[in-house]
């Protein structure tokens, strides 16, 4: 049985907690599909691993790096930012990346709605602590 769209008050929930959302056309939020908290899980590791390796890469550039690589690493980039720049480089097709950015906000909040805590703030700290603490990002992720 397929995943139901996200409900319309999820969608406003997330259009009002991320201003960026805003940006999204809400015909690629019809195509997005409610998951299981497995599949948000996973999802969200794997775009704290590709967090991690932007990291090392930033870090290895400020350490002497090449600059033809400065404009892609050097900034901060917030969570919602980021979920949109990982799911555009997954999927490549405008249509396909916003599909997925809306699936994983409206999960994520969902789940956030129903007291599941299930997404840490994606923020600098995080990714030098685990840089510094040499771990690798599955585990940090754990921690």
């Amino acid at each position: 049985m397929p995943h139901p769209a996200p409900p319309r008050a999820l969608v406003e929930a997330v259009r009002a907690r991320y201003p960026l959302w805003q940006n999204l056309s809400l015909d690629h939020v019809a195509q997005a599909r409610q998951h299981p908290l497995p599949w948000l899980l996973k999802t969200i590791e794997e775009m704290y691993d590709s967090r991690y390796a932007h990291d090392v890469a930033e870090l290895e550039y400020i350490a002497g790096g090449d600059p033809d690589d400065a404009d892609e690493l050097i900034g901060a980039h917030p969570f919602p930012e980021y979920v949109q720049s990982y799911c555009g480089r997954q999927y490549g097709v405008k249509a396909l990346a916003e599909k997925a950015a809306w699936e994983v906000m409206c999960n994520a909040e969902a789940a956030r709605s129903a007291g599941t805590s299930t997404i840490p703030k994606f923020n600098r700290v995080n990714c030098v602590d685990r840089i510094h603490n040499s771990r690798p990002p599955a585990a940090a992720a754990s921690v």
